[in-house]
């Protein structure tokens, strides 16, 4: 749009004359019959008309005699055949009426050089339409990424505001795996940065000092604290928590480690008792005396236990003498031996 623009605007200064030049001629008025044409006449125009040409970018003419001598050089048809066709072409080239001429047709020694002739080459010179020279824009300032138009003196002109702020968006960075960064850009031509998550860390061995028995230090495993635990320290057993035993009776606990342990109650004392044994069915013979083989009757005995007693009972056992007295009763005269138990009484 804007190639196209400027094409236009160029196409419209090609044909904007400048308007007519001043310049100081020699001879500025001409009179027929009466001024005559001389050298410097021409190389004026010659000077002057090479001035328009390059102000619409043609090229400086090639003048035939380049040289112009006063009073020396003739002054010839073709000098100004020259000067039209050279002023013609800057018309021409700014696509302008080209000026008519008197005696278009020239023809050497025989069209006489007239005054008419340099006044229209000057009037020509003078009108030659030449490019614009533009100034400063006129237009507002524009906002911006917008045009806004104006002119230059020589025609329409624009002026183009700055590019607007890019308003960047979400990051086009691919989402990175854990513990990489991955780039893209935001859309306003800018690096931007997607961080992904941290990888999840792999722990080594605790780095912890052994510890002592029944202690724990402290460490890390390369991600976190960790511990080490020392090994139990060995058990100082303590006195038995079994309840104080009964006489003669075992209680059980422990000694603090985990150990059942035991208590024996003392010793149980006892009074010894007595019992009543019976010895019997004996067969004496007394030959002294009554019959022989008499079987004396049963015969109680009070048997006494001569101690230490220790249980509740206790088994007596004595060796007794058994006799006949001859009398038909029984006596101890025969060594025999009584067994009973006694019942003996708690003393603790």
């Amino acid at each position: 749009m804007r190639a196209m623009l400027k094409a236009v605007l160029l196409a419209h200064l090609a044909v904007i004359p400048a308007g007519a030049v001043t310049i100081a001629w020699t001879d500025p008025v001409l009179t027929a019959n009466v001024t005559p044409v001389r050298a410097v006449h021409i190389r004026e125009l010659r000077t002057q008309t090479n001035a328009a040409r390059v102000a619409v970018g043609l090229g400086a003419f090639a003048w035939t005699d380049p040289i112009l001598t006063s009073n020396s050089t003739k002054i010839r048809v073709v000098h100004i055949a020259e000067l039209r066709a050279a002023i013609t072409s800057v018309y021409t080239a700014m696509s302008a009426t080209p000026p008519t001429w008197t005696d278009p047709v020239l023809v050497a020694n025989v069209t006489k050089i007239r005054a008419v002739h340099l006044k229209e080459l000057r009037l020509a010179v003078q009108n030659a339409p030449r490019p614009c020279v533009p100034t400063a824009c006129t237009a507002a300032p524009p906002a911006c990424d917008q045009t806004t138009w104006g002119t230059n003196g020589c025609g329409v002109c624009s002026i183009t505001g700055p590019a607007c702020p890019c308003v960047p968006t979400a990051c086009t960075a691919a989402a990175p795996a854990c513990g990489q960064t991955t780039w893209g850009t935001n859309g306003c031509g800018v690096p931007c940065s997607q961080t992904g998550p941290a990888c999840d860390c792999i722990p080594t061995a605790c780095t912890a000092a052994a510890p002592a028995c029944g202690q724990t230090t402290w460490g890390t495993d390369g991600c976190s604290v960790c511990s080490k635990t020392g090994p139990a320290c060995a058990c100082v057993p303590t006195a038995c928590t079994a309840a104080a035993p009964a006489c003669g009776q075992t209680t059980w606990g422990t000694n603090g480690c985990g150990v059942p342990c035991s208590r024996a109650g003392q010793v149980c004392r006892y009074r010894c008792g007595s019992c009543t044994g019976t010895a019997a069915g004996y067969y004496f013979t007394e030959p002294a005396g009554g019959p022989l083989g008499r079987i004396c009757g049963s015969s109680s005995i009070q048997l006494y236990n001569p101690g230490p007693c220790t249980t509740p009972t206790s088994v007596i056992t004595q060796t007794v003498y058994a006799y006949y007295d001859g009398d038909n009763h029984c006596g101890y005269r025969a060594y025999v031996t009584v067994t009973c138990t006694a019942t003996n009484t708690p003393e603790n």
